[in-house]
């Protein structure tokens, strides 16, 4: 699995007694998130008469939405996941494999110039280790580090040396052998595929748009919850933007509500993986986008008025860069690889502002930035 790799972690370390253990085991530098789509490369999922359905726990997917689904299709749930010949899963599922680790990493040969500076023969098995060890650094736990610090036989400058890192660290390797499992069994689907065929409801459009926003604006609780209704019943991939829109806009009011934890609200978070109403960014929902394949052109410069007033506000995107505006090589590749050019999309709302010139066409003055 290309995004693991195994590591050798020194996990604790007395230097006056010399006690040093260590552990090998799989991280990931990137996001669960990243994982799961690494997993689930395979064909988006068609229904075929006759398909026995099973779900990891953890998928957020509505379920009397599944049974209309199965009696249109001719396809049934199953109980079992060993009868099952379509399984699907969701980030929850992948996520229960890994914990959060902070660690910190210093060079392979500064590490072992040091640690042959204290080393005794009990250590010559663990010193095979670090010499052998595939890859450029040695990872050490927070207390590790505490002691590299605390004590004066550190033969290199510690602030150079080193660096901190998080990562998701596989918890076992019972999780890793799962890993493998889901990667290798083309019958797993990620769960967006059947949300994606369940959500082929009503597309926002510029007057949908503007009607949602007048119900958040109200003092009403429960024109909040008609509009979070709206929202949820509308095809996911077509109104997108719209929808990322209205979740940054009224992330608060959303986040109030106690329709939050309606099944058909929580598909609709879980499928743009939104972690943080409160407080979405324009990278936030460019990640969003490029996740789900859904970042063409179209949507893109639906919202470059918001990266615009972003830049020169505080000029601290990823994935937009001033440099005569230019995207991150992720998000151009994401652009290439999106599943909705063949699609129409709506105009986006109409705004009183004057509009900021497409990313995508012929700019005649420069931005003020």
């Amino acid at each position: 699995m290309s995004d693991l790799i195994k590591i050798l972690c020194i996990t604790e370390m007395n230097i006056k007694t010399r006690l040093i253990k260590n552990e090998s085991f799989w991280i990931t530098s990137g996001s669960t998130r990243d994982i799961t789509s690494s997993l689930l490369k395979g064909p988006v999922y068609k229904p075929t008469k006759g398909d026995r359905i099973w779900f990891y726990p953890g998928c957020n997917v509505p379920r009397f939405k599944v049974k209309q689904f199965c009696q249109k299709n001719d396809v049934a749930v199953v109980k079992y996941e060993a009868k099952a010949n379509v399984k699907f899963i969701g980030t929850e599922a992948v996520d229960s494999f890994f914990t959060n680790r902070g660690m910190y990493t210093i060079l392979k040969v500064e590490f072992l110039k040091w640690f042959d500076t204290i080393m005794c023969n009990s250590y010559m098995e663990l010193r095979a280790l670090v010499v052998a060890e595939l890859h450029d650094y040695i990872y050490l736990s927070s207390s590790v580090r505490s002691a590299f610090v605390n004590e004066n036989t550190f033969h290199v400058p510690l602030d150079d040396e080193l660096c901190d890192c998080n990562c998701e660290k596989i918890l076992s390797e019972e999780s890793y052998q799962n890993l493998l499992k889901i990667q290798n069994d083309p019958t797993i689907k990620s769960q967006n595929d059947i949300l994606s065929l369940l959500n082929t409801g009503v597309i926002l459009d510029e007057g949908m748009y503007k009607n949602i926003h007048s119900l958040f604006e109200s003092s009403d609780k429960e024109n909040t919850k008609l509009a979070m209704e709206a929202m949820a019943n509308c095809d996911f991939q077509k109104s997108a933007v719209y929808l990322l829109l209205l979740m940054k806009e009224y992330g608060d009011k959303i986040s109030d509500s106690g329709n939050r934890h309606h099944v058909n609200f929580k598909s609709l978070i879980k499928y743009f993986q939104v972690s943080n109403l409160e407080n979405m960014s324009v990278d936030d929902m460019i990640d969003s986008l490029r996740v789900q394949k859904l970042l063409n052109v179209d949507n893109l410069n639906r919202l470059m008025p918001l990266a615009m007033e972003r830049l020169r506000e505080k000029g601290d995107m990823n994935n937009i860069k001033i440099k005569d505006v230019e995207l991150s090589e992720e998000a151009e590749l994401s652009i290439a690889e999106n599943i909705l050019d063949q699609q129409i999309t709506p105009p986006a709302p109409e705004s009183s502002e004057t509009p900021e010139p497409s990313l995508f066409e012929e700019v005649k003055e420069p931005f003020n930035l």
